[in-house]
């Protein structure tokens, strides 16, 4: 850096523009050189400007009151850093601009580089569901969701429109069914609709009217039952029996009915389901309401039932299931007793010989309710199922009761969980589930992973009622104690007594695979410990294989550990 050199003889004086050209290309040097130091040695300052820091700061006052070249150095050398500052800031601060401007264009570069099938995978995961059992209003998010894709830009829009998967469900409005309709390309629809029971009959919303000239075209519907209805004018409605007959649903292969749960007690308005021609429908979700006179019930090959279980059609309803010849999955989900009475329901012994995959949902009775079950207990014992492979049983507790109280509504929460009284209640005779073979047990507490004076949970494991169980699944949320109930009989009701006992199988079932998915291992542990050691004892232990559990790691997710045969039995006792 020879322009540091302090021997140097006194210049002439320049021109003005000689001066200027002479400070730029100094400057320029300057911005140069600490580039180039920074770049490629991290380093602020370039060797001979720090040399020159150095002899500046080594100077005392002496010099710089009898040196005036010396006090000219500082000067020309602040004034030099601070030309040099003041243009970096400036070109930093623009190159930051710019950069921020051009970020949108360079989010756009990745979703240029995308093919157009890759983007419309993208928007299908944003517009569409696997499933339509949802509100209504979500499906409207839906919709308006493809609306706004489409809008971005005319890229966006092209591929949108190419594709009519993203505008085949029809909810909400008929604003929207005008906007979707023209652009599913004649694809099977998926359609939501509300109906009322105003008091002279069934109504449906006004989109009744846009969608049913493609009635041909429907491939699932899901209709909600109310019994008024507060956003639509009672004028605008359209009266079901001003309708044409649903004689051409060929399409149909899902229908979904439901109402909600506060209106499961409400006594309908009568309505004739005979009219919906539906030869192809497969599978029905029928949530507190059954359609009695639909007349594809008898093709069903999936039905998911959700009922009260003082619901007084439960035996007609079974009498339906029965005659669904073709039935392979049933979903049965019991909510607590709606009211509380004496009045006991007995139960006529039912087969149900073509069910494959069974799930039984239960929630665990309020505090004080015997009535819920005895309920669950009768209807159990005259259910069987002689071909089931595959048994769910998900029993969820903490359930919330609302009371009157001195005139107003108050609620109660529970805080024990007897599972195990819940499992007595639905395993009622070791010939009810023969042939399952695989058998999932799931508990879910409200209130998680308490266990204390407060509050426990209690589960029993009922391998003695599925004679040829192969593979068993325990899940649970909360700690829990595997025992047996104290009073498994609890009868209650006077003509309780003639529900059938409780029978329990002689055969221990030899287990090939147990997976251990809880929160606290420990109990899955001890009950697995004595288990195995039933079947070293009865000479059957070679037959287990494999024990799985599902660990948590430091990220919130799960990995399986497994542990083969004498492995299983060495981490029971180090748990």
């Amino acid at each position: 850096m020879g322009h540091f050199n302090t021997n140097s003889k006194p210049r002439p004086t320049l021109p003005s523009a000689q001066a200027r050209d002479r400070r730029l290309s100094q400057h320029l040097g300057d911005i140069i050189a600490f580039g180039t130091s920074w770049v490629e040695r991290k380093v602020v300052f370039p060797a001979d400007w720090r040399n020159e820091l150095d002899s500046i700061k080594s100077m005392t006052f002496t010099d710089l009151r009898t040196c005036t070249h010396s006090r000219s150095r500082i000067h020309d050398t602040v004034s030099r850093l601070k030309l040099l500052s003041t243009t970096l800031d400036a070109l930093m601060e623009a190159v930051k601009a710019e950069s921020q401007a051009l970020e949108s264009a360079s989010r756009s570069c990745g979703l240029a580089s995308l093919p157009d099938e890759i983007l419309n995978m993208i928007f299908g995961l944003v517009v569409n569901e696997d499933t339509i059992s949802r509100s209504a209003v979500y499906h409207s998010c839906e919709w308006r969701a493809a609306v706004r894709l489409s809008h971005v830009n005319k890229h966006f829009r092209v591929i949108m429109l190419s594709c009519p998967q993203h505008w085949i469900r029809i909810y909400s409005s008929s604003k929207m069914a005008a906007s979707c309709l023209p652009r599913t390309n004649g694809l099977p629809l998926s359609v939501s609709l509300e109906t009322f029971d105003v008091g002279d009959g069934w109504s449906f919303e006004p989109l009744i009217s846009e969608v049913l000239p493609f009635l041909h075209r429907w491939k699932s519907v899901n209709i909600v039952l109310d019994p008024f209805s507060s956003q639509i004018p009672k004028e605008r409605l359209v009266k079901e029996h001003e309708l044409h007959l649903f004689d051409d649903a060929t399409s149909l292969s899902h229908m979904e009915i439901r109402t909600d749960p506060w209106f499961s007690d409400i006594e309908w308005s009568p309505r004739d389901w005979s009219h919906w021609i539906t030869p192809n429908l497969q599978s029905l979700t029928a949530e507190y309401y059954f359609p009695h006179s639909l007349p594809g019930l008898a093709n069903l090959t999936q039905l998911q039932l959700s009922l009260r279980i003082n619901d007084s059609s439960i035996a007609n309803i079974l009498i339906e299931v029965s005659k669904m010849v073709h039935l392979q999955d049933l979903t049965l989900s019991l909510e607590t007793a709606s009211e509380m009475d004496d009045t006991m329901v007995l139960y006529v012994k039912r087969e149900f010989p073509r069910v494959r995959r069974l799930k039984i949902e239960l929630k665990q009775n309020l505090p004080n309710d015997q009535f819920s079950s005895a309920l669950v207990r009768s209807l159990f014992s005259s259910l069987y199922f002689p071909t089931a492979d595959e048994l769910i049983v998900e029993l969820s507790g903490n359930d919330a009761l609302f009371v009157i109280n001195d005139g107003e509504w108050e609620e109660r929460w529970m805080n024990n969980c007897y599972f195990n009284k819940d499992i007595y209640r639905l395993f009622r005779h070791f010939e009810q589930f023969p042939k399952v073979s695989s058998f999932r047990l799931k508990v879910v507490s409200a209130f998680g992973n308490y266990h204390d004076d407060k509050g426990w949970t209690e589960l029993c494991i009922p391998l003695d009622m599925l004679p040829n169980v192969k593979h068993f699944t325990l899940e649970s949320n909360t700690r829990l104690d595997i025992v047996e109930p104290e009073n498994p009989d609890e009868i209650t009701f006077e003509n309780e007594w003639r529900v059938p006992p409780r029978v329990v199988g002689e055969k221990v079932p030899v287990l090939e695979t147990v997976t251990s998915d809880m929160l606290d291992p420990s109990v899955a542990a001890e009950w697995l410990e004595e288990y195995l050691g039933k079947l070293k004892d009865a000479g059957k232990f070679t037959g287990f294989r494999e024990l799985v559990v599902m660990e948590e790691t430091d990220y919130l997710s799960q990995h399986e550990a497994s542990y083969p045969g004498v492995e299983a039995l060495e981490w029971c006792g180090i748990v």
